[in-house]
């Protein structure tokens, strides 16, 4: 009886091992799908991050980012984001984005900058990845390539291989374009002016080379031989053959882009200087503290005597005609002497 209590007991503790190992591979394939969703994988020179609230997060690699954060590069600075592990994003330097995720659905937001994308495998029906800038969205199912934005009504879409859509839209008139872009191509989504005749937006399609590629897509394009395989395939250009080097061609955009920087800080610290202290009023009444000029002063005193009307004010009666000089013994009043002098033509006082 007790040999069979024992047995039975042992029995017990080695189904609790059985059911705890089964647990332990669902709960890590739980953190897998986790960590596959969106990481930060890695940086580069100086990179901020915040949670969209404008809270400012510590950045280190291989971080979970949830949907809504946001970030920035600065100069010589770039960041490496895994929306899962077949779409990789990287930001190119001096730029800004926020990632959104909804299920199955991700966006990523480019607000300022460049950046290059590599999804490796097909989107499944349930998926979608865009890319999303103020006036175009960029559809990716499979693909790899970059998007730049030039200015406020510009973006350029270039494609290594595979095909992307874009949709531009006229945000004034509500006029969309559409299209495919495909291996070797790169478009320009423009929105015009208001004032400008005819279509508001448009598509502008053109071929590019190897040397067209930036070197912040380069030296990471290059090292993948999947990839170049792919791009010498569909399009016939020669990432690995190319004979440039991707670091140096990187090291002269750096040098531009801190070029560009430093002139438009000049610009700005020009335009500071150039700040007049002198008051403008629509309305001169309306500045009770305003101080003329001597020459200012002069011409008001000119244009008062010029206005002025010396003729005194009118008496009841016109006086009589006097002598040409008269006397008046004290006392006088002020008004006395002042009546005097408008009759005669010398007064003299005496007490």
């Amino acid at each position: 009886m007790k040999k069979r209590g024992i047995g039975l007991h042992l029995l017990a503790l080695a189904l609790c091992a059985v059911c705890g190992l089964r647990s332990v591979p669902a709960v890590r394939a739980e953190d897998s799908a986790t960590a596959a969703s969106m990481r930060l994988m890695k940086t580069e020179g100086t990179v901020s991050l915040n949670d969209g609230n404008g809270k400012k997060l510590s950045v280190f690699e291989r971080m979970l980012l949830r949907s809504g954060y946001q970030m920035e590069t600065k100069e010589k600075s770039y960041a490496w984001i895994n929306l899962d592990d077949t779409k990789l994003i990287k930001m190119d330097a001096v730029s800004e984005a926020a990632i959104q995720k909804d299920g199955k659905k991700l966006e990523v937001r480019l607000n300022a900058g460049a950046l290059f994308f590599n999804v490796t495998e097909p989107l499944a029906e349930n998926e979608s990845l865009n890319i999303r800038i103020s006036t175009a969205i960029i559809g990716i199912r499979g693909t790899s390539g970059w998007v730049r934005i030039l200015d406020s009504r510009t973006a350029e879409v270039s494609v290594l291989e595979g095909t992307v859509y874009c949709h531009v839209t006229d945000p004034i008139s509500g006029q969309v374009k559409e299209g495919a872009v495909t291996g070797g191509e790169t478009v320009r989504c423009e929105v015009y002016l208001p004032e400008t005749p005819g279509d508001k937006c448009a598509i502008v399609r053109q071929k590019f080379d190897v040397k067209d590629i930036p070197g912040f897509v380069l030296v990471d394009a290059s090292p993948d031989d999947p990839l170049c395989e792919k791009v010498l395939t569909e399009t016939g250009l020669d990432i690995r053959g190319w004979n440039g080097n991707p670091r140096q061609k990187l090291r002269e955009e750096q040098a531009e882009v801190h070029r560009k920087l430093d002139a438009s800080i000049k610009g700005e610290n020009r335009q500071a200087a150039n700040i007049s202290t002198d008051p403008v009023w629509a309305d001169e009444s309306a500045n009770p503290t305003k101080t003329a000029s001597p020459s200012s002063e002069k011409s008001d005193r000119e244009d008062s005597s010029s206005s002025r009307d010396d003729t005194p004010p009118d008496d009841p009666a016109p006086p009589e005609p006097g002598p040409p000089d008269t006397t008046l013994t004290m006392p006088v009043t002020p008004m006395d002497i002042e009546s005097a002098l408008r009759q005669y033509d010398d007064v003299t006082v005496q007490s």
